[in-house]
């Protein structure tokens, strides 16, 4: 049983990388919409994906400054 979940864990994060790559071609076409849906299933498969969360944490903190600067 532990084999199988192995297993399974693998699969997970290499679908969470391909979502994360995916993510990645989406943000450099511009559309960040896109890119976050991919970004948070990659999270999603993988919640100890590093460099996703910190990428998410960097665009949402990147888009406040950006509102803030905007409505002042």
């Amino acid at each position: 049983d532990s084999v199988a979940s192995r297993g399974l864990g693998d699969v997970y994060k290499r679908q969470a990388l391909a979502y994360a790559r995916r993510g990645s071609i989406y943000y450099k076409l511009g559309d960040v919409q896109r890119a976050t849906i991919n970004w948070n299933l990659a999270l999603r498969l993988d919640p100890e994906y590093t460099d996703v969360r910190n990428i998410l944490k960097a665009l949402h903190e990147n888009k406040l400054k950006s509102e803030n600067l905007e409505g002042e």
